[in-house]
């Protein structure tokens, strides 16, 4: 159950807030709690020594953040972002804040008494400022993980829903225009053979196979299906972009064939006329969808 639970879709997000909010809770922690003998020193003193591990701990963030972004690209992927790998983010804000704490506490007291040993207080001093940190934040993070899950999945399916309403007045004009006729595209495979050729208002939609794509047509009124060897991306640039969209690095869809939006925890997906297909858009992609529908 609780593994599941990890699982699930959660929003990545980063930003000011996110650097900034743990940076002021530490500060005042240090101010008003002093854990840790932080109340033997002068409230003057005090309040500068947190003013600076305050900062040293937004810098922390930030550039921790932005090297895992870095390092690990794939696992901190917005699209593949899930309540398991927020909470392990959360224990590694956790992390770094109780190291610099226990760092500027222990600067500080060799600092007061030169005689002090640091190797032999610094577990001491680590693990206490564990205790404390873990103690006070670990029930609101819990609580705000649910919450903006719960708050998430709400926006998705509020967006979804606008989304829907402007995608039928788009659709409404689209069948009021000007069609194609008999304009196709070319599908080769990747040593430049044509293995399919198609109007493209017959295309409903391309995905992605690794080295291979599936492209989904209509043909007359049933549906078919053609495996060809190439790359997405290939195809992308020769479809029309009034038309087309890139909604997930697997998919691009045939705005003419979406019948539908939905909204859930794992964002937004698309349903599509005459196919059981589960077309997710990118987290990434939802404002370029916005775009695309009213364009």
């Amino acid at each position: 159950m609780i593994p599941e639970f990890l699982k699930k879709p959660y929003p990545f997000i980063f930003n000011r807030y996110s650097v900034w909010v743990p940076s002021i809770i530490t500060f005042i922690l240090i101010i008003f709690l002093a854990p840790l003998g932080f109340s033997t020193i002068d409230f003057l003193e005090r309040v500068v020594i947190a003013l600076v591990i305050s900062v040293i701990i937004a810098g922390s963030i930030h550039f921790g953040i932005i090297g895992l972004k870095k390092l690990l690209p794939s696992h901190m992927s917005e699209d593949t972002w899930t309540i398991g790998k927020e909470f392990l983010l959360y224990v590694f804000v956790l992390s770094v804040i109780i190291l610099t704490i226990s760092c500027v506490f222990i600067a500080v007291v060799m600092y007061q008494y030169d005689s002090i040993n640091p190797s032999k207080i610094f577990l001491n001093v680590f693990f206490r400022t564990a205790k404390i940190t873990f103690g006070i934040c670990i029930i609101p993070i819990v609580v705000s993980i649910l919450i903006e899950q719960k708050n998430y999945q709400k926006r998705q399916f509020l967006k979804a829903n606008q989304l829907s309403e402007k995608l039928k007045k788009e659709i409404s004009i689209i069948k009021k225009g000007k069609s194609k006729g008999e304009e196709k595209i070319l599908f080769r495979s990747d040593n430049n053979d044509i293995e399919l050729q198609l109007k493209f208002e017959d295309i409903m939609f391309i995905k992605s196979e690794g080295n291979y794509i599936e492209v989904h047509y209509q043909n007359k009124h049933n549906v078919a299906k053609k495996v060809i060897r190439q790359r997405i991306k290939n195809i992308e640039t020769s479809l029309p972009k009034e038309n087309f969209f890139r909604c997930h690095n697997r998919f691009i869809v045939n705005k003419s064939f979406i019948t539908n939006i939905n909204g859930n925890a794992r964002g937004l997906s698309l349903e599509l006329a005459n196919s059981d297909e589960t077309i997710n858009v990118s987290r990434t992609k939802i404002k370029a969808l916005e775009s695309f529908l009213v364009q």
